[in-house]
């Protein structure tokens, strides 16, 4: 074959490779695209002759040329993959493909819009109760269905008359307390002995018979914080928990008619006492200076009250007087907290000093009198607060009512409120 035949399929073949090679690449300038394609052909055509025949046996060496001289409006490379075959790739100078941006500014959006929930949980509701023995269960759930659980602690026993309310079980009697028979009570008597538990349970029994009083200065000055009395007991004689600093409670159970004088006295910590129908008679002193009294439950039973029962407790505002109740002794609630106090129609005296500087008294009330009522001096004296008196009757009933001189010296301005009329207090 001559020469020239050789170097015009040479150039033949390297046209061919170009299309190929070049087959959707966009190469823009100035003069558009027809340009473009007229700088390639040029490009081909005008290679030198010793290139093309040099290359002429071996055609991918001639594509591999061609390709490098791509125009500049594109980037072009044509990797050999072996005789009579290859690979070519183009990347514009506008960048990376439409469909790499698309996916790319996808992935931004979404991270933009995603945000982290924040979970609001709404109110514990209990799914197990908890009791004596067992923890209970509560959860609380958010709107997007997230829930929030945890135990509930188990219940502290509440004994009353010896009986848990919970779970109705009888405590384990405390070891180390001092029995002896009580000819007077018909039954055991009951006092700490060598017994260092500060929470005392009693039982209803010893050796076969009921436990029914505590003795004379039982666990007077002692440490408890709280004890169980059982339900067989009659009676609570004096100074019985005298000077317990620590009790913070005392229930006492129905079926005791007498509590003892100071039987209470002194507890600084007691905050709650509950005092049954049965009991008949709270004697001198029984509740003296029980500075953090705040709740006391009376009996409807009750129709004596000591002198000094419940004087000096500061923080007691309120108590309910049952209909039953026929004397208030002597300094019964001197300085004391309370803001109003009811006397029942069945009460015949009010003694000396009763309600003396309850400074935070302020108002009275006589329920329509049974019999008749005689107020001892000074039975309202420096109430500083006190303003009116309520009486349920005519001006008559209140000027029926027996006074003393001075039953409320140093006491504020009072009227008195009757069905019929207004009277200043005298």
């Amino acid at each position: 074959m001559s020469k020239n035949l050789r170097a015009v399929i040479a150039l033949f073949a390297a046209a061919v490779l170009l299309c190929a090679g070049l087959a959707g690449c966009k190469v823009v300038d100035k003069d558009g695209e027809e340009t473009a394609a007229t700088t390639a052909t040029t490009a081909a055509t005008t290679a030198p002759d010793t290139t093309a025949a040099t290359t002429a046996p071996n055609t991918t060496a001639v594509a591999t040329t061609v390709a490098t001289t791509a125009p500049a409006g594109g980037n072009s490379t044509s990797n050999g993959g072996g005789e009579g075959g290859g690979s070519s790739t183009t990347e514009s100078e506008d960048g990376p493909s439409s469909s790499s941006s698309a996916a790319t500014e996808a992935t931004t959006t979404t991270e933009a819009t995603t945000t982290a929930h924040v979970h609001v949980f709404g109110e514990w509701i209990e799914v197990i109760p908890p009791t004596c023995d067992d923890y209970g269960e509560e959860k609380r759930v958010c709107d997007c269905g997230e829930e929030e659980i945890l135990p509930k602690s188990k219940l502290e026993h509440n004994y009353v008359g010896g009986v848990c309310q919970y779970c109705g079980r009888e405590p384990e009697p405390s070891n180390g307390l001092d029995y002896h028979y009580d000819d007077y009570t018909g039954g055991y008597c009951v006092s700490i002995g060598s017994c260092r538990d500060t929470f005392i349970v009693i039982p209803s029994t010893y050796e076969g018979q009921p436990v029914t009083s505590i003795c004379y200065d039982a666990f007077k000055e002692s440490e408890i914080t709280g004890i169980v009395l059982p339900s067989t007991l009659t009676y609570i004689d004096d100074n019985a928990f005298e000077n317990c600093y620590y009790l913070t409670s005392i229930v006492i159970p129905e079926g005791v008619t007498h509590i003892g004088e100071e039987a209470f006295a002194r507890c600084y910590e007691l905050v709650s006492a509950v005092i049954p129908d049965s009991v008949t008679y709270i004697e001198d002193s029984a509740f003296n200076s029980c500075w953090a009294l705040t709740d006391l439950t009376m009996g409807s039973g009750v129709t004596y009250i000591g002198r000094g029962a419940f004087a000096g407790c500061e923080k007691l505002s309120s108590v309910v007087l049952p209909d039953t109740l026929t004397e208030l002794a002597d300094r019964a609630f001197y300085s004391c907290g309370l803001t109003e106090i009811t006397i029942p129609g069945s009460v015949e005296l009010i003694g000396e000093e009763c309600f003396d500087s309850c400074e935070s008294l302020a108002s009275v009330t006589f329920k329509k009198q049974n019999t008749f009522l005689e107020i001892s001096r000074w039975a309202f004296a420096r109430c500083t607060a006190l303003t009116d008196i309520y009486v349920e009757g005519n001006i008559s009933d209140w000027n029926n009512i027996g006074r003393w001189g001075n039953w409320n010296v140093q006491s504020a301005a009072c009227t008195v409120h009757c069905n019929d009329g207004d009277v200043e207090a005298y």
